[in-house]
C-alpha cells in the first residue's frame, strides 16, 4: 500500500502547488528558517540529485523546441521549392519537415521529460536522509521512517470517522515519538476510500492522520470540525462562549460540561490561528483516551524538483507537525490535571 513510481513520475514533477502557499510567502518563522538552512547545508547530495533531474528536463525541453523550429523552417523552405524551384524537392521537404521533428518529439514525450531512475534516486535520498534529518531537527523526539505502517490504518478505522465501509489506497511516511513525557504520537500520510457498492467507491480522505495517547480516559467524544464539515448523523452540537472560535469551528460532543472545561481559550485560539494562517481543512477529535488529527492536505512530506518551492512545502509539513505535537501536549497536560 505504498505509492507507485508512476505516481511520483507525475506528481513530483508537475504538482508543486499546495494549500495556503500564497499565505506562507515571506512569513516563515525564524526557527524554521534556521532549521531548513542547517539541514539543507548538511545535504549537498539532495541538491545534486535535483539538479540532475532539471538539467535533463531542460535539455529535452530545448530539443523539442529546436525540432519545432526546424520543422517550421523546413516547411517554409518546402513552400519556396514547391512554387519557385522544384516541386519534387518541395514535396520531399514537406514530408521531412513533418516526419523527422514529429518522430523525435514523440520519442521524447514517450520517454518523458524525466528519467525514472533519476526520480527514484532523488526520492530515496529525500525520504531516507534529508527528510528524517529535517523532522528530527523540528522535534528531536520524532523519528521518520519511510515505511507503510498498515497498523495506522487500523487505528484510523478505530476512530470511527464519518464513513464505515472504507479501504486504504496507500499509506506512507510514518513519523512517531514521545510528544510529552512517555505519551506517544504517531503520524502518517494516507489515502482512504469508501465503498459505495461492490463496483464503485470514492476517496473520502487523503492527507495527514495523527493519533496521540492521553493518560486519562475522558469517557466521551469531542469533535472539533470546521464549519459545514460532514458529520455523522445524530452527533450533538454545542455552543461555546467564543464567537471568534464558532465563526470557524463547530463542536460536537456527548458531554457538554467536560468539553467546556477542556476547550480552554488558548487551545481555541491556537486552532483558529492555524486555520486563518494556512487555510488547511483539519479536524481534532478526542475519543476516550485517544486524540486524533486529520489534515485534508493531500500529499505531504514529499519532495519537489522546484527548489524555489521546497522551503514552503516543508514549512507546511513543519506547521502540521508543530500543531500536532504542541496541541497534544496541551491536551495531555490539561486533562492530567483535571478530575474526571
Amino acid at each position: 500500500m505504498k505509492k507507485q513510481m508512476s505516481y511520483y513520475m507525475e506528481r513530483i514533477v508537475e504538482e508543486y502547488d499546495f494549500p495556503g502557499k500564497f499565505n506562507l510567502y515571506s512569513k516563515l518563522t525564524p526557527e524554521f528558517e534556521h532549521i531548513y538552512n542547517e539541514v539543507y547545508s548538511k545535504h549537498p547530495q539532495h541538491e545534486k540529485y535535483r539538479k540532475i533531474i532539471n538539467i535533463k528536463r531542460n535539455s529535452r525541453s530545448k530539443l523539442i523546441i529546436y525540432m519545432i523550429v526546424i520543422g517550421i523552417i523546413l516547411f517554409l523552405l518546402s513552400l519556396i521549392f514547391t512554387y519557385f524551384i522544384s516541386y519534387e524537392i518541395g514535396e520531399i521537404l514537406i514530408t521531412v519537415s513533418i516526419i523527422i521533428p514529429s518522430f523525435i518529439i514523440i520519442c521524447n514525450k514517450n520517454k518523458g521529460y524525466t528519467d525514472e531512475k533519476d526520480i527514484k534516486n532523488y526520492l530515496q535520498y529525500y525520504k531516507n536522509s534529508f527528510l528524517p534529518d529535517m523532522i528530527n531537527n523540528v522535534n528531536n523526539n520524532l523519528i521518520y521512517e519511510n515505511i507503510n505502517n498498515t497498523q495506522m490504518f487500523e487505528k484510523y478505522k478505530d476512530a470511527d470517522f464519518e464513513y464505515k465501509n472504507i479501504g486504504c489506497e496507500w499509506i506512507e511516511d510514518y513519523i512517531h515519538g514521545n510528544v510529552y513525557n512517555e505519551n506517544y504520537i504517531e503520524i502518517v500520510n494516507l489515502s482512504v476510500y469508501s465503498h459505495i457498492d461492490a463496483h464503485s467507491s470514492f476517496r473520502c480522505f487523503r492527507g495527514v492522520f495523527a493519533i496521540s495517547e492521553l493518560n486519562k480516559n475522558i469517557n466521551c467524544f469531542i469533535k472539533l470540525m470546521l464549519n459545514k464539515a460532514l458529520i455523522s448523523e445524530g452527533d450533538p452540537k454545542i455552543n461555546l462562549d467564543s464567537t471568534k472560535f464558532e465563526e470557524y469551528f463547530d463542536v460536537y460532543t456527548d458531554d457538554n460540561i467536560l468539553t467546556m472545561r477542556i476547550l480552554t481559550a488558548d487551545i481555541m485560539e491556537m486552532l483558529v490561528d492555524f486555520y486563518k494562517k494556512y487555510q488547511i481543512k483539519f479536524e481534532v477529535y478526542l475519543k476516550n483516551s485517544k486524540l486524533y488529527f486529520r489534515f485534508f492536505i493531500g500529499d505531504c512530506f514529499e519532495p519537489t524538483i522546484y527548489k524555489e518551492h521546497e522551503k514552503y512545502k516543508l514549512y507546511k509539513d513543519y506547521s502540521i507537525l508543530k500543531l500536532c505535537t504542541d496541541l497534544s501536549k496541551k491536551f495531555i497536560e490539561l486533562i492530567d490535571n483535571m478530575e474526571i
